[in-house]
């Protein structure tokens, strides 16, 4: 009886592990590039960030892109109370997925 419990309780472990590992369906088609960014007039207003951002979709590019610029912007601007303005600064190739430059400027309050 002992040696049945073990042996369930190993194959649910192997079972778990596997379904835990599985591959992501939508693999890396969401993702940020954080090696490839820009950065003007830091620590100044009007300083700007730029990111990268994939997606399945270009809405999803957008969102992805958005969120790295803005990251990056407040990195280097740290705490401050910043208004951000968004602008799109172009299409980067790529075959599988849709990838956008996108650059957060900040604007003091």
């Amino acid at each position: 009886m002992a040696s049945f419990v073990r042996s369930s309780a190993l194959i649910a472990g192997i079972l778990l592990v596997l379904v835990g590992c599985a591959a992501d369906p939508r693999g890396d088609l969401d993702a940020v590039r954080d090696d490839q960014f820009r950065i003007r007039n830091p620590g100044e207003p009007g300083a700007a960030a730029s990111a990268i951002g994939c997606g399945e979709s270009k809405k999803d590019a957008l969102t992805n892109a958005r969120r790295a610029a803005e990251y990056n912007l407040r990195s280097m601007m740290g705490t401050r109370r910043l208004r951000i303005r968004y602008e799109t600064l172009g299409r980067i190739p790529d075959p599988r997925r849709v990838c956008v430059e996108v650059e957060a400027i900040s604007r003091p309050r």
